[in-house]
């Protein structure tokens, strides 16, 4: 970064040398003809890094910052890898994500993005955190991380939800018990609009259409429209229940493919996790039966039905032969916050509001006499006891923001603790 050039081979030799990195504690690492050699930035002596390194050329060398680790690319002999100096025992941040990783249409505004990392360290770790910014890359606002199973920490509330074309910044840290900090690189993505991908059949023929949806209250006769939003009637669909869906195309022709997905997760994509409907070559009909997932929140979302041709796997976006409709799904669970009125289910309790920010209460019939327990992520008993009619809420105000299990009763409930 100066105006002149200074010679630091010292003790190199003229061998070439192919790439150079500098990590965070200002240790310079050189690729060389033979092997990696590294030296504190203001040492005047080279000292091989070759730990189980082939001899041969080192083309490439790049720094993992979050698992500590030094990367070599070789010629003809693949990509190696070992601990950055002096890094051996610090924590390894080995892997991080946010709930939808970036594409170019995602992640979209309005859909939670959590943090997730894997971290390997044989000690304690005292502190794990994300620290964010909006639109310039200088961080401080924290939100503390969780263990949540395993090796996995996961951040307590979502990085915040910001206008589309906003620039999020972050990076985790985690910090080891004997005061051994290991932070990533920044990560960067843009909030992208709050829209499902586009899909279409083929408009340049037309002789190929869904002729029925059948699901629930759903039992619709359509047209061929290539692609059309049915947004009445909104059916409704409970966790843990099952259901059938019924697809009818305009032919019987044996090579007429069927998809169906349902938004469970309300990221405004569709995946394969989300099928509910699978028939390839099926002919004039498809049908299938389906659970609703447990860990679906209260929302409306999307179910989008896809009639496409021969063998041609259904895909949720793009354009494909054939027609496709999206309809309007209200899921719901017994777990989430809804009105007493809503639903009169003697076998279920009905838990609310959630999320909460302090009081759960439970709707208890005149002589009932309800235990209740409730655990944190780890397992861990944060709270138990009995409500009753004129009794019925309990306080988690003081709990750490997060995810709770509720049982009551044999019954589960996942609660959302908000800040």
């Amino acid at each position: 970064g100066g105006l002149t050039w200074t010679n630091e081979t010292y003790n190199l030799g003229s061998m070439p040398l192919r790439s150079v990195v500098v990590d965070r504690q200002g240790n310079i690492y050189v690729g060389a003809e033979i092997g990696i050699y590294t030296k504190p930035i203001n040492a005047t002596t080279w000292t091989l890094y070759n730990a189980a390194l082939p001899n041969m050329a080192v083309l490439e060398l790049e720094i993992n910052n979050g698992s500590n680790t030094l990367k070599a690319a070789t010629w003809g002999r693949g990509v190696w890898e070992n601990t950055l100096v002096g890094r051996a025992d610090y924590p390894a941040i080995v892997h991080t994500k946010i709930s939808n990783l970036p594409t170019l249409d995602k992640p979209k505004k309005g859909v939670d993005q959590l943090v997730t990392s894997r971290i390997q360290y044989d000690h304690t770790l005292t502190a794990v955190y994300t620290e964010w910014s909006i639109n310039i890359p200088t961080l401080g606002n924290v939100i503390p991380m969780i263990n949540t199973v395993d090796s996995t920490w996961m951040t307590t509330s979502p990085l915040p939800d910001m206008p589309v074309g906003t620039k999020v910044f972050f990076k985790v840290f985690a910090v080891g018990s004997n005061a051994d900090t290991t932070e990533t690189y920044k990560f960067m993505y843009e909030v992208q609009p709050a829209v499902y991908c586009t899909a279409t059949g083929d408009t340049s023929a037309g002789n190929l259409y869904i002729e029925n949806v059948n699901l629930q209250s759903i039992n619709n006769t359509t047209l061929n429209d290539f692609y059309s939003n049915y947004t009445s009637p909104i059916v409704t669909l409970w966790a843990d229940s099952t259901y059938t869906i019924d697809v009818t195309g305009n032919t019987g022709w044996g090579s007429n493919d069927y998809g169906a997905w349902i938004d469970f997760n309300h990221d405004l994509d569709f995946t394969p996790d989300e099928l509910v409907l699978w028939g390839i070559g099926a002919g004039g009909n498809a049908s299938n039966t389906f659970t609703v997932p447990t860990a679906v929140r209260e929302d409306t979302v999307a179910m989008r039905v896809r009639l496409s041709y021969w063998n041609e796997d259904p895909r949720p976006c793009g354009t494909q032969f054939g027609e496709v409709e999206d309809y309007t799904i209200s899921l719901r669970t017994a777990g989430t916050a809804i009105a007493v009125n809503d639903v009169e289910n003697k076998n279920k309790f009905l838990v609310y509001p959630n999320p909460t920010s302090g009081k759960v209460y439970l709707k208890i019939s005149e002589n009932q006499k309800v235990k209740y327990e409730l655990k944190n992520q780890l397992g861990q008993q944060i709270m138990k006891g009995v409500l009753t009619k004129s009794n019925n809420y309990f306080d988690i105000s003081k709990q750490a923001a997060g995810i709770y299990i509720l049982q009551v009763e044999g019954q589960v409930f996942k609660i959302v603790k908000q800040d």
